[in-house]
């Protein structure tokens, strides 16, 4: 859960980074599904269609990747 309630997850910075950008970035696996309860978006494109997935697998968190990955495959069934 957030601590905070007024916390929205698809607010972005001035470069169109959501909070779920630079947690998946560094490979922080449990801030990203909190984030992702939280319903933060998945494929959520920042500058030339880069992807909080495209940014995570970078670095090679593969626990990222498979938490990002999964979120990703239930939005598009639900």
């Amino acid at each position: 859960m957030l601590p905070d309630s007024k916390f929205k997850v698809t607010t972005q910075n001035k470069d169109r980074w959501t909070a779920l950008h630079p947690m998946s970035q560094n490979g922080h696996v449990e801030i990203v599904k909190v984030l992702l309860d939280a319903k933060a978006n998945v494929v959520k494109e920042i500058n030339r269609g880069v992807t909080a997935l495209h940014l995570m697998s970078q670095d090679s968190y593969m626990e990222v990747v498979k938490v990002l990955l999964d979120a990703k495959l239930r939005s598009l069934w639900y």
